[in-house]
């Protein structure tokens, strides 16, 4: 990939230039900011532009507000993501005096718009928020690094026309990751870098690089058309809300009382704390004190990947099946692979599987056989089945014997129905193997040591 390189003072003329040559922004009127101690409003029927507000549309000045037309220009820097958008609207945080970092977890923002022919295209209007990437893990061949999110989960509502009545729409920006999808980025561009993933709920509790209003998801066939007329936006933002320390998390996992927990670990993962949303994700996921959603299992599991190596894992099993998300073996692979998370022995078990079946690679029984046999030396008690049918795959009976032997040994129990595969298995392979030599393979197996095998512990 070619690396391009420009100075500060390059890199914000050439900003400049892009903006005047597609935003006709005015200087005049700008509309007026309320910055009140719990929100933020912007009157558009009192001013001649949308600024501090941009966008990638024609505007235009009418009596009742500031009337934008569809479709503009394609936004086209997140195609290997969340596919083209279209910048309805764009609050630079810069642009606000004081803070230019703002915690929107469950703010409020209310919209008063009124739309005239509006077709979408099958697509849909959502909030979408953009964050800076933390100095400290910033790639430094880039100026800038961005994470974006769009609030999918809760599109915004708008009327193919409303006539001249406003259409009040408002929406929660809640932190519940199920509801959000990550923009990503456009791997064709030499910047490609310069937007990566970064955890929602710390994006969303410091958004200090832009508030948009967008289409997403339309028909690549066609493009959205119509008006919409911004009489006002007012963002409000939440009460602060408790969050309960690392501590009193624990002290309610360690009770076993998950119908308690639930709620305590839905604030504390608002809150940032990716172990909260780890157990959180576990609770979803099995059933603990309430329903099964995989589909927000998947959402907090993704969301405390990066800090906690055994939720990503929870989330590469759910791409694995396909629960709450849709099948992506390649996905999974890329999420076990982290340098975290790969040297976990269930990590090594998943990856273990996806090459016995060629799921997502070709077929790789020696690959297969490594990752399996690691996996149940170090613990993963379920890795010894499929160690032991790989084992057979390449045609070493004796060390398929030792596996599968030290199952029926020491965890009956544990494998159930499964063991009546395991005997047959074990039966042919005694066939192939002289009894001298399987009397020393038992003596081998009955020295294994016990061990704590790493698992979900369930309530009970």
């Amino acid at each position: 990939m070619t690396q391009i390189n420009f100075s500060r003072s390059q890199f914000l003329l050439l900003v400049i230039v892009a903006l005047l040559a597609v935003l006709p922004v005015s200087t005049v009127g700008i509309a007026r900011a309320e910055t009140l101690p719990s929100q933020l409003r912007f009157d558009f029927g009192q001013s001649e532009s949308l600024a501090p507000w941009l966008s990638w549309m024609p505007t235009t000045k009418v009596s009742d507000g500031i009337e934008i037309r569809l479709p503009g220009r394609v936004d086209e820097n997140h195609l290997d993501g969340i596919g083209p958008i279209y910048l309805i609207a764009h609050l630079p945080m810069s642009s606000l005096t004081g803070s230019n970092s703002y915690d929107l977890r469950d703010a409020e923002i209310v919209l008063a718009v009124r739309t005239k022919d509006l077709d979408l295209a099958g697509g849909r209007v959502c909030w979408w928020i953009v964050s800076e990437i933390p100095k400290q893990i910033r790639d430094p061949a880039y100026p800038w690094q961005q994470t974006n999110w769009a609030l999918t989960g809760r599109a915004v509502a708008l009327a193919a026309d409303s006539g001249e009545q406003a259409q009040v729409v408002k929406t929660i920006l809640s932190p519940d990751p199920s509801l959000w999808t990550y923009g990503g980025t456009n791997d064709t561009s030499p910047w490609a870098g310069r937007y990566r993933a970064f955890p929602l709920v710390r994006s969303l509790a410091a958004v200090d690089a832009s508030l948009h209003l967008v289409v997403v998801g339309c028909d690549p066939s066609r493009t959205p058309s119509g008006a919409v007329v911004l009489r006002s936006i007012e963002i409000r933002h939440a009460e602060p809300t408790v969050c309960p320390t690392a501590m009193e998390v624990e002290r309610l996992l360690v009770a076993g009382d998950w119908v308690v927990a639930r709620p305590v670990l839905e604030r504390a993962a608002s809150g940032g704390q990716s172990g909260a949303a780890f157990h959180l994700g576990n609770a979803l996921k099995y059933g603990f004190g309430g329903a099964i959603d995989y589909h927000r299992a998947y959402g907090y599991f993704a969301a405390a990947a990066d800090d906690e190596p055994e939720a990503a894992i929870e989330q590469a099993d759910l791409l694995m099946k396909g629960l709450g998300t849709v099948q992506d073996y390649g996905a999974a692979i890329r999420v076990l692979s982290r340098e975290r998370v790969r040297q976990l022995p269930r990590a090594k078990y998943l990856l273990g599987l996806l090459h016995w079946r060629g799921k997502g690679m070709p077929v790789d029984l020696a690959g297969a056989r490594e990752l399996l046999e690691s996996a149940a030396t170090d613990g993963q008690y379920n890795a010894m089945i499929p160690a032991g049918f790989v084992c057979i795959d390449l045609g070493d009976s004796e060390q398929a014997y030792r596996w599968l032997t030290l199952v029926k040994t020491r965890y009956t129990a544990q494998f159930g129905s499964m063991m009546s595969i395991v005997d047959r298995r074990i039966e042919v392979l005694s066939e192939r193997i002289p009894k001298a030599r399987r009397d020393s393979l038992d003596s081998e197996v009955a020295s294994w040591p016990a061990r704590q095998f790493s698992a979900v512990k369930r309530p009970g």
